[in-house]
């Protein structure tokens, strides 16, 4: 079958990731697959399998892909269309109304919980989100969410329940795969006789490492707790993270290390991973903590870590935006730290060999 996986470009997010193994697993099972972008970043095509195709339409701005995408769809011979991620996701229902018979081919991918992360916006954008998802999600033949608090997102803003999909992003690490990248940035990361903490997530205001800041000052200042903090990610809250972690002389005690190829080589190194966000579309960087057999502490965030981890069972989640309870938890995490062997068991739940034959179902249905 001949499929495509449509996004706004071919970076290194979560979307694209998914995107670049799922289309290398499709290929492996003799599906003629195709990664389509809008804009020209790419960070990912060079591993793609040799038989993948990588195209771009090499445009700044979505809407200008519209008449492309119609003459695409219309002149190539797609069995599945996976469009990735609103609002790319609306170019392609739309483009799909100027192709008869395509919505038969179209299933959308919905990566993060839209309410949480369009809350800050105006009621006449919320309004435009809402009406897209009832005048044009119904229209795909499917939308696959990445995780239950996803799903029950998009029928909030009103998709029919009917439509919706839940299929969890393929995240277990694959080590043999990265082994360039994990070689290159294996090093010794943290000083010894310590507390070992890895965060791993570029620094955007979803990931509130402000959070995980002050949850380490009463980690030091109230609890006495002898820990290190390293962050690995590159984006645009930076600055103001450094400013902070100044501001609270904690230069000493928390690193940026800014964008490494692959966190692996951290994350084994650490006692323990925290996630800090204030929302999550899934949570893969948890995956490859648990992988890893290492103990996760995470914010009980919409959407995705609680289908993780559960409740305390693979894991140990607290409330968002506590800093208190989030530096309570880590204090019991590292005294009661999870049997590795249960977490690594648990994280093979989201390997490709799981994860891919229900996409290759989703194939089947568009046949």
């Amino acid at each position: 079958m001949r499929v495509v996986f449509f996004l706004w470009d071919f970076g290194r997010g979560g979307a694209e990731t998914v995107a670049f193994h799922l289309s290398n697993y499709l290929s492996d099972k003799g599906h003629e697959t195709r990664i389509l972008t809008i804009n020209s970043k790419d960070q990912l095509s060079e591993r793609l399998n040799t038989e993948v195709r990588f195209t771009t339409f090499n445009k700044t701005r979505i809407v200008n892909s519209l008449i492309p995408l119609i003459r695409f769809m219309r002149t190539e011979n797609i069995d599945c269309f996976f469009s990735n991620t609103w609002p790319v996701t609306i170019v392609a229902v739309i483009a799909s109304f100027f192709c008869p018979g395509f919505r038969r081919k179209l299933f959308l991918i919905e990566h993060c919980d839209l309410g949480e992360e369009f809350k800050q916006k105006s009621k006449l954008f919320r309004l435009f989100l809402k009406l897209s998802i009832y005048l044009l999600h119904n229209q795909a033949y499917k939308v696959i969410a990445v995780s239950n608090g996803v799903g029950e997102d998009l029928i909030r803003q009103g998709l029919n329940s009917e439509k919706v999909r839940v299929i969890h992003n393929p995240a277990y690490p694959n080590i043999a795969e990265d082994k360039v990248h994990y070689e290159e940035g294996e090093k010794q990361w943290f000083k010894q006789d310590c507390l070992k903490i890895s965060a791993v997530g570029h620094p955007h205001k979803q990931k509130d490492y402000p959070n995980l800041i002050n949850a380490v000052e009463i980690l030091i200042n109230k609890k006495n707790i002898n820990c290190q903090v390293i962050i690995a990610g590159e984006g645009p809250e930076r600055n103001n993270i450094e400013d902070l972690i100044h501001q609270k002389k904690l230069t000493n005690a928390i690193t940026l290390v800014g964008f490494i190829p692959n966190p692996i080589s951290l994350i084994a190194e650490s006692d323990l991973f925290v996630l800090s966000s204030s929302y999550e579309g899934f949570g893969m960087v948890i995956v490859e903590a648990l992988s890893l057999g290492k103990t996760v502490v995470s914010t009980d965030c919409p959407s995705g870590p609680s289908d993780i981890i559960g409740d305390n069972q693979f894991g140990y989640l607290c409330k968002v935006n506590d800093p208190l309870d989030l530096a309570e938890k880590i204090e019991y995490a590292s005294k009661n730290k999870i049997d590795p062997e249960k977490l690594i068991t648990k994280s093979k739940e989201f390997t490709l060999e799981k994860i891919g034959p229900l996409y290759e179902e989703i194939l089947d249905i568009s046949n």
